[in-house]
Parts: C-alpha cells; sequence; structure tokens
C-alpha cells in the first residue's frame, strides 16, 4: 500500500532503477522510511484497541473543541480509529470461526479449546488482556495486522519484560504452567517465524528474504534501574 501511493504520487522511477540494477533510490537500505518499529506492546496490552479507540477519539473532540489548525493531526486520530476498530472486527472473525469448529467438534477436549480460543478473540485485542495467553494472543494479532497493512512486520522487542506481568500473575494464581507457557510461546514464535520477508524488488530480492520478527527478539539485560531484568520467562 506504501509502494502504491508513492507510485502514485511519483510514477514509477523508483522501481525502475531499482529493476535496473542502479542505486536504491529510498534511505536506509531500501526500507521504506518509518515502516519497520516497535510496538507500544504495553500500552496496546493494558488498554486494548479500545483504548486506542477512545483516545484518538478525545483528540478528535479536541482538535474540534480548541479550532485547531494542524489538519495532519486530525487524520492521524482518524486513521488510528480506522485501524483499530479493523482489528477488532478481524479478531472476532476469528471468534466466530472458532464457534462453527466447535459447532462440528465430535471431540470435547479438541470442542471445549475451540470455545476457549473463540472466547479469546472476543476479547483480544479489542480490550486488555487478562492472561498470559491472552496477552499473547493479542501481541500475534497486532502482528498479523501489521502484516497485511505493510510488508515490514513490527519489532517485538522485549517480550521477556511486557510479557512478565501477565507470566508471573497466572503462574502465582495457579492458572498458568511452565509446561503451558513453553507450548503458548512455542506456537507464537512458529507463527513469527513463518513471516518471511521477501522485497518487490529484483535486486533485494537476492539479499533480502529473512524473519524480521525472530530477528527482533531481545531479552535480559537491566532494567531503568540497571537491575538485572531477566526472569524464568527470560530462560522460557
Amino acid at each position: 500500500h506504501v509502494k502504491q501511493a508513492w507510485e502514485a504520487l511519483v510514477g514509477s522511477w523508483a522501481g525502475d532503477i531499482t529493476d535496473a540494477k542502479g542505486s536504491d533510490p529510498t534511505p536506509d537500505s531500501g526500507y521504506y522510511p518509518g515502516i519497520t518499529c516497535r510496538a507500544m506492546w504495553e500500552k496496546i496490552l493494558s488498554g486494548g484497541m479500545r483504548g486506542m479507540i477512545d483516545e484518538a477519539q478525545a483528540g478528535i473532540r479536541r482538535f474540534k473543541a480548541m479550532k485547531e489548525t494542524d489538519i495532519s493531526k486530525f487524520h492521524f486520530w482518524q486513521a488510528a480509529v480506522i485501524v483499530c476498530e479493523a482489528m477488532v472486527a478481524y479478531a472476532k472473525r476469528y471468534a466466530r470461526l472458532a464457534n462453527e469448529l466447535a459447532d462440528r467438534e465430535p471431540d470435547l477436549e479438541r470442542q471445549a479449546e475451540l470455545r476457549e480460543i473463540a472466547a479469546m478473540c472476543e476479547w483480544v485485542p479489542e480490550n486488555p488482556a487478562r492472561s498470559f495467553q491472552e496477552a499473547v494472543q493479542c501481541v500475534n494479532f497486532t502482528m498479523v495486522g501489521r502484516g497485511l497493512e505493510a510488508m515490514y512486520p513490527l519489532l517485538i522487542g522485549r517480550i521477556d519484560q511486557y510479557l512478565r506481568p501477565y507470566f508471573e500473575k497466572d503462574l502465582r494464581e495457579g492458572r498458568l504452567t511452565l509446561e503451558k507457557a513453553a507450548d503458548i510461546i512455542g506456537s507464537a514464535f512458529t507463527l513469527w517465524g513463518m513471516k518471511v520477508v521477501l522485497p518487490t524488488g529484483e535486486t533485494q530480492q537476492e539479499t533480502h528474504q529473512f524473519s524480521f520478527s525472530i530477528n527482533s527478539v531481545n531479552l535480559g539485560g537491566v532494567d531503568r534501574d540497571g537491575n538485572d531484568a531477566s526472569s524464568a520467562l527470560s530462560y522460557l
């Protein structure tokens, strides 16, 4: 979509140069500027898409009330509402599918699992994550949404930090075992590892094929006060 919008404005000259194996006209080694970024994972997990929508709508109301003149702010908030509402609708489609599959599933154990998946997709990413599994599912949906919107995925970042509160709370309250947590994390990494970047330019295809998601995982390190930030989740 970014490339289509770009070519609508400037034509196909950039692609022509790339195909001719000339110098890539885009900055940052061929990436579109700003296309690679880290999501505000803590904010997404604690407030959900509904929290983002409420914040953007408040910005729109404030913009109108204060008679502001920077229209780009209005367009940004408007776009944020559209995207977040789309993510909510997308997740609920998965919820409907899981329920439909459960209706036809003869195995009671698998049926219960599908009902759990449906309930989870009904809740996240619209609402704040309430458990470790919901938090991971919310990250998954956000990653998939970004992949649908742009070729380059989001950076996962310090996953053992922003998922840690949900992990430790579920362990402490007996809703999660290390074995179950390993299964959830393993499934997520399998999904993220399937997202292989394959650029469209002929020159870049010869050099750029990699899993951006897995490469972007950071573990351990220190916290803001310089203390060891590693945990059982880091080792898991």
